[in-house]
């Protein structure tokens, strides 16, 4: 899992604000890309920034 800044991910004008971005295959070895809000979501609620 990588932390990129905001202003230098989809140009945005929040530059203090981190996005999470992980990287997982499944077994058929396809690449799929989970962002912040959709592992916000599946998780439950659970929020990945209070960790940092």
């Amino acid at each position: 899992m990588s932390v990129v800044p905001d202003y230098l991910y989809q140009g945005s004008m929040i530059p203090f604000r981190y996005r999470f971005e992980i990287h997982v295959w499944n077994p058929k070895g396809d690449l799929i890309d989970y962002s912040e809000r959709e592992i916000y979501n599946e998780k439950g609620g659970h929020n990945l920034e209070a960790a940092y």
